[in-house]
């Protein structure tokens, strides 16, 4: 075969391929399927109730009221031995007798109007043009080697105390004498007795009955009654156990009303 017709074989054979493509549809390339999505884990459920505010409304937060603490006016301690007593005036109102009985301190209060609390203030701050002693103890005289140590103190208007240490026998200033009495004036508000609390009728108090002490504040369980002996036996409710023999009659005058005392010790707070 010449070179002529087989190059015109060709392209013959190239045209009619032509022709076979261009009547072909093309065909579209896949399109990659997307990764399948993670499922969502669900949140816990909630136990118990929740509120859930309104749209638009935000919950007030309230304002916590700031605690005020009582601060002190005048307070007077004194000791002999071992014997322990503090009387302190708060600005409140406040008025704390704390004794110490058998190593323990034994708190009393009572209230003052506030009218009282300004007249005891004014009394005690005359006592301020003293010179403060610093609480340090005096020297005791020969006389009054077992006598009782005193120490007034003062609240100045900043919040600092002054302080004046004595004893009984020692002379002191007529503006600490003048503050030293108005204290004790407030001290003997605790061991004044009034008829109608001493009037109660002791004839229902058996045996397993508490009452508590008028002046030391202790608590003390009628153990047994005077049925068949003249008087009742009581035992302190402490460690110690003290116990005492009294009359029937003379627990009003010893001891607090059952009706009006304070709640009865359990025993986390003995």
């Amino acid at each position: 075969m010449s070179p002529i017709v087989f190059f015109l074989f060709g392209l013959f054979v190239l045209a009619g391929f032509a022709r076979a493509q261009e009547g072909r549809t093309p065909t579209p390339t896949p399109t990659p399927e997307p990764a399948a999505a993670e499922p969502i884990m669900a949140e816990p459920e909630f136990q118990g109730y929740r509120r859930v505010p309104a749209e638009g409304t935000k919950t007030p937060t309230p304002t916590a009221t700031p605690v005020r603490n009582p601060r002190l006016v005048a307070a007077i301690e004194s000791e002999q031995g071992l014997d322990f007593e503090r009387v302190a005036l708060f600005d409140d109102g406040r008025l704390v007798l704390i004794q110490r009985y058998r190593g323990r301190g034994i708190p009393r209060y009572k209230q003052l109007a506030p009218s009282e609390v300004d007249v005891v203030r004014r009394v005690v701050r005359e006592a301020l043009v003293v010179p403060s002693s610093g609480g340090a103890p005096s020297e005791r005289s020969v006389a009054d080697q077992q006598g009782r140590r005193l120490r007034l103190e003062v609240a100045r208007e900043d919040g600092s105390v002054w302080m004046f240490a004595s004893e009984d026998m020692a002379q002191m200033p007529l503006p600490v004498g003048r503050a030293q009495g108005a204290m004790e004036d407030l001290r003997s508000r605790f061991f004044r007795t009034d008829p109608k609390e001493t009037a109660w009728d002791p004839s229902g108090v058996k045996a397993g009955d508490l009452l508590l002490h008028r002046i030391y504040a202790v608590w003390y369980r009628v153990v047994r009654d005077d049925m068949f002996e003249p008087s009742l036996e009581l035992e302190e409710i402490s460690n110690i156990g003290a116990r005492m023999l009294i009359a029937r009659g003379q627990l009003p005058s010893l001891f607090e009303s059952p009706a009006l005392a304070p709640p009865t010790p359990t025993p986390g707070n003995r």
